[in-house]
């Protein structure tokens, strides 16, 4: 194992794996961001997995099977409910996403076989931010000054056949949440996005410039990262879920 890659001010890490062109455009304080339904479009056209899911932004449903009891004769009839996907308003929004470490208290972070060998898909080179509280500041800012009504948070994931009882009811609190929660085969990813609310994205890509941010992140190649111990010191986020409208 490597040496440790960094040490964070704040116990969460935020890292973005991506190609060499787009770390420098990212260190410079452009965040691209793409809208829900082209990461759909990697998986239904490309066959995508890692970087592609085609229920971004949808509700999905798994496919349950019901036992029905006549109360007469006490049989027993099952009725299969295939599962589904169904799209929501905000299924063109746009997102920004990178790996998290430190959410679950972790002061201590290595990367598994999984993670590894999926990862490497996205690029091989990897920026680091290292002041959680002040990257979300600067993208607040900058999304209020845009004018975007943007909402950042974990993701959380449900596994294929269950149902995560915390998903339901954050959707019925605010749909909007429906874009933080993926399968349980993206768990590995463990995502924490930029959500740029859209609901008639009418391009596939934009940028949002939050200023130069070389003095809370650092550049770093994808490989190092991955096989090195993150590291996160003691301390509180202020506040691990922004909504700014």
């Amino acid at each position: 194992m490597d040496k440790t890659i960094v040490e964070s001010v704040q116990r969460d890490v935020l890292i973005k794996f991506l190609k060499k062109e787009r770390a420098e455009d990212l260190l410079d304080g452009k965040l691209s961001m793409a809208t829900l339904k082209k990461y759909r479009e990697y998986e239904d056209e490309r066959g995508n997995t890692v970087i592609g899911d085609e229920c971004e932004g949808k509700i999905t449903v798994s496919e349950v099977v019901l036992k029905i009891t006549d109360t007469k004769t006490g049989q027993v009839q099952e009725e299969k409910i295939d599962s589904a996907a169904f799209e929501t308003e905000y299924a063109n929004s746009y997102i920004f996403c990178m790996l998290s470490v430190g959410k679950k208290g972790e002061r201590e972070f290595v990367f598994s076989e999984e993670q590894k060998k999926e990862i490497k898909e996205f690029g091989d080179r990897a920026v680091v931010i290292t002041d959680f509280d002040e990257f979300k500041n600067r993208i607040a800012k900058a999304a209020k000054k845009a004018g975007h009504e943007v909402v950042m948070k974990y993701v959380g994931y449900e596994e294929e056949g269950t149902v995560r009882i915390d998903k339901w009811v954050s959707l019925m609190h605010d749909m909007r949440n429906i874009v933080f929660w993926k399968r349980g085969s993206y768990k590995y990813q463990q995502e924490f996005r930029v959500l740029l609310v859209n609901k008639n994205a009418g391009k596939e890509r934009i940028t949002l410039d939050i200023g130069n941010i070389r003095d809370i992140a650092k550049e770093v190649e994808a490989k190092k990262v991955l096989s090195a111990k993150v590291i996160c010191r003691e301390g509180e986020n202020k506040d691990n879920n922004i909504d700014y409208k």
